[in-house]
């Protein structure tokens, strides 16, 4: 059981809130990308996370899937994502001539709280920030998604760690 919500948390990383914006493009001609899109999540890495980290190796290579549905004006974005997982989040970026990228700017998940580590020690995760960087080619998208924890102990504020992910991404408009 605890595995399948270990499976949930690491596609929380899918969202979080950054205060950066990604450049604009140089180009005027920016791809399409407006839509709904069918998207999977792969977990690649994990790396950092204290003694939460050891618990996000054991589900390298899980998956989930969702919808990213996004809004383009010329170059701007707004997405949303829906995930089978439980993740919700909302997302602000940019298009360019064959490529998209967004960050995440609030986000509610499941499953961040109460990791137990293996010397007994409770843990939660905090999503710090998020980015989703994917190259577009007709109705496809393939990318990654960075994902920054800060890892506190449990029901605290106090941080002892910080945790980075990384999906894989694959996706196609609808």
């Amino acid at each position: 059981m605890r595995r399948v919500i270990l499976a949930l948390a690491f596609v929380s990383a899918a969202c979080g809130s950054s205060s950066s914006t990604p450049a604009s493009p140089s180009t005027s001609a920016v791809a399409q990308v407006g839509g709904n899109w069918a998207v999977t999540m792969r977990l690649t890495s994990a790396t950092g996370g204290e003694c939460v980290g050891a618990l996000f190796q054991e589900v390298i290579g899980g998956t989930n899937t969702g919808t990213l549905s996004v809004t383009q004006t010329s170059a701007n974005l707004t997405a949303s994502l829906r995930s089978s997982g439980g993740l919700s989040c909302n997302y602000t970026g940019t298009a360019a001539a064959s490529s998209m990228a967004l960050n995440a700017t609030a986000c509610s998940a499941p499953g961040l709280t109460g990791f137990r580590c293996a010397n007994g020690a409770l843990r939660d995760i905090r999503i710090v920030s998020e980015s989703v960087s994917a190259s577009v080619s007709g109705r496809t998208a393939t990318g990654a998604v960075v994902t920054t924890y800060d890892v506190v102990i449990g029901n605290t504020q106090t941080s002892v760690g910080t945790l980075t992910t990384n999906e894989s991404l694959t996706g196609t408009l609808q």
